[in-house]
């Protein structure tokens, strides 16, 4: 929900509601129901079910470009490594 909600304040309704609906019948994407809250973003708590989700599928990366989620690096556990879509994008061109 939180995706598209995005999507609509940068494009519109229509289109944030499609690729909302491709990423939940991609292939490539697991959904997961976390079942421990960690509750490591104090600045934004809405984004710790990112977080948890991330930690309960094992996910090697978190891939984003908020801000509140910059704390993760100086936690040692639970372990999330975390990735700016910039950083991401020229490995996949390699």
């Amino acid at each position: 929900m939180e995706y598209a909600e995005i999507l609509e304040q940068q494009i519109n309704r229509e289109v944030a509601d499609n690729i909302a609906q491709a990423l939940i019948d991609s292939p490539f994407i697991q959904m997961t129901e976390p079942t421990y809250r960690w509750q490591m973003i104090h600045e934004d708590p809405d984004d710790n079910k990112f977080v948890d989700a991330a930690i309960t599928a094992s996910a090697t990366y978190l891939i984003t470009n908020d801000g509140h989620f910059n704390v993760l690096h100086s936690v040692e556990f639970p372990k999330v490594r975390c990735l700016r879509l910039e950083d991401l994008l020229p490995s996949l061109f390699e």
